[in-house]
């Protein structure tokens, strides 16, 4: 389903930040369309949105940014969904684009020395250079990776008076989610974690803690899980007091899930951007299929059943280990 060829300025030329190595200096441009930037459901390499690539030099930017507008998020909360009905006429929506992740995946080193900059210097940079592609008549609502979910406290503090909602979910329907994608999504949590516990302080004692608390792999990726949920929410909440930002930020996927149209228009008043038509044939054709794979069907029924089976056969090891998160301390006790 192609969303961005109707719009005005579809195909105005661009060149988009893409790639970013804070301790080389170099970043990759690349040459595409606004409509491609648009269409793609992900800006972190997964689709080729480009037609060439630049090498260029990191230019040393220490301006904030104006008028960004962000969506955060945990995994498995909707959020593609909901980029994607924010994404109407009047706004340009870049997902997870890559040369925040970049930042992300070297922040370590950045705040060790290792690079030329300083992190403000690389956020600043990758905003100014996202916030030029878009046209002067659209608002730009970044979406950023679960992997740069570290940045989002220096995100928000390189902008000058940001708009930003958070998106995330009740810790057991977290753990749900996780196990409902098998092998591969626990994979993917329990490597998420290592990555965010470096900047949570407190994390890597937990972390550790989780790992090495009984035998059963399950029972230690379902509490990696859960420390992973309160990572996240640790994250949001230091960016949230960063921002200054009230607790109306915060969007519960219950609220997407159960009208979506709703939490649709209560997200644009947030961020400041036009609400979506819901009269339009291209959201009808949203709400009705997978938000990350549009050639597949979404079936509600189906998903609930899955739920169902298995809270039948994982409900204690959730139990356990919801236990073992409510007796942690909190993050920096």
């Amino acid at each position: 389903m192609v969303e961005g060829t109707n719009r005005t300025g579809a195909a105005r030329q661009v060149e988009l930040l893409h790639r970013i190595d804070p301790l080389a200096g170099l970043t990759h441009y690349v040459s595409t369309d606004i409509a491609r930037i648009q269409d793609a459901t992900f800006l972190d390499g997964r689709e080729c949105f480009w037609d060439r690539v630049q090498t260029r030099p990191i230019v040393n930017h220490a301006g904030r940014a104006q008028g960004m507008r962000f969506l955060f998020h945990m995994g498995f909360c909707g959020s593609t969904l909901l980029a994607r009905l924010l994404g109407t006429e009047g706004t340009l929506v870049m997902r997870e684009p890559q040369c925040l992740t970049d930042i992300a995946a070297t922040r370590t080193r950045i705040l060790a020395g290792q690079a030329e900059q300083d992190l403000a210097g690389y956020t600043s940079f990758a905003l100014n250079a996202l916030g030029a592609v878009a046209p002067p008549e659209e608002a730009l609502l970044i979406k950023p990776s679960n992997w740069a979910n570290s940045l989002i406290e220096p995100l928000v503090a390189a902008c000058h008076d940001p708009a930003a909602l958070y998106l995330t979910t009740e810790p057991r329907a977290f753990l749900r989610a996780a196990f409902r994608g098998g092998r591969d999504r626990l994979e993917f949590c329990i490597r998420l974690a290592v990555e965010l516990a470096a900047a949570v302080t407190g994390a890597n004692d937990r972390l550790r803690q989780a790992i090495s608390t009984g035998p059963d792999p399950l029972d230690r990726a379902a509490r990696i899980v859960t420390l992973l949920w309160a990572m996240q929410r640790e994250l949001f909440a230091r960016a949230m007091a960063c921002a200054g930002q009230p607790a109306s930020c915060l969007m519960d996927y219950a609220e997407l899930a159960e009208d979506p149209q709703a939490a649709a228009i209560r997200a644009a008043k947030l961020l400041g951007l036009p609400a979506p038509d819901f009269a339009s044939s291209r959201v009808q054709a949203l709400l009705g299929r997978h938000s990350k794979d549009p050639q597949s069907a979404y079936d509600p029924a189906s998903r609930s059943a899955n739920d169902a089976e298995l809270e039948r056969h994982h409900a204690a090891r959730f139990y356990t280990a919801l236990e073992w998160l409510d007796c942690q301390t909190a993050f920096g006790a």
